[in-house]
């Protein structure tokens, strides 16, 4: 759904200030005479969480007592502020301008509240919130998704609609207090009174605090969708189902 918002980006800059560039994994770097070209290339990646109760522990502090509660409709129009500043230093929103961050927040959660991601979980969607004043400050949405095929050391994975960690965001004035691990508890407790056993998440390569955060909470990594092995995997599996099909056709007398 981001990839839509990541650009090409045209650098002027000298060979010597090229080779010093900090390089983002989402974006392929070439030096062209006079500039540099950096290309879109996002590479997301697929983990999953087995489910298991965890207490919420309310209330947070986080520059003042935080709340877990409920989704509510009224939240949705806080959301697109809130979201362009907790990705703002994130590709594709790092690399757009403030009027264009908030259109593609926008977008992104119009996408996801519409069922452009697959239907909306509202009993597993959460927000935190000032204790005081009810001020959204970080939100979890959930939806449900077909999971990308998976080898062999995940079967149940392979074909199937998972709940789908779509967005977590928190305000940057209140991470690194729990926040989004409070927001993912409360998600796991209501998948589990749906009847889920696992929750599936993505994030881009590239995005090291989703990556730790993932893994700091009990996520494991699935393997990657574009890796060599794996699309040799699914070649073999085609042509295995296409032999069977002439089998088929050719005991039943068909050319």
């Amino acid at each position: 759904m981001i990839d839509d918002w990541f650009d090409v980006i045209r650098l002027p800059i000298s060979m010597k200030q090229f080779l010093g560039l900090p390089q983002n994994p989402a974006y392929k770097y070439e030096y062209l005479g006079t500039y540099a070209l950096l290309s879109p290339r996002p590479k997301c990646y697929h983990a999953v969480l087995d489910l298991k109760p965890v207490d919420v522990p309310e209330p947070l502090d986080a520059r003042g007592p935080i709340l877990v509660r409920p989704l509510r409709d009224g939240d949705w129009e806080h959301f697109p502020a809130l979201f362009s500043a907790a990705f703002d230093r994130v590709q594709p929103f790092a690399a757009l301008d403030e009027d264009r961050s908030l259109e593609a927040s926008r977008h992104c959660l119009d996408k996801t509240r519409t069922g452009g991601d697959g239907p909306l979980v509202p009993s597993a969607c959460f927000v935190a919130v000032t204790r005081e004043d009810d001020k959204v400050v970080g939100a979890a949405l959930v939806t449900l998704q077909n999971v990308p095929e998976d080898d062999e050391s995940d079967p149940w994975a392979a074909g199937r609609v998972h709940p789908h960690l779509t967005w977590i965001f928190v305000a940057p004035m209140r991470i690194r207090h729990g926040i989004g691990s409070a927001l993912l508890a409360a998600t796991v407790g209501g998948l589990i009174g749906l009847g889920h056993a696992r929750l599936v998440s993505t994030f881009l390569l590239g995005n090291e605090s989703s990556t730790l955060w993932h893994w700091r909470n009990g996520f494991r990594l699935l393997s990657y969708d574009g890796s060599p092995r794996r699309m040799r995997k699914r070649a073999d599996r085609r042509d295995v189902g296409s032999a069977n099909v002439r089998t088929e056709l050719s005991e039943e007398g068909l050319p």
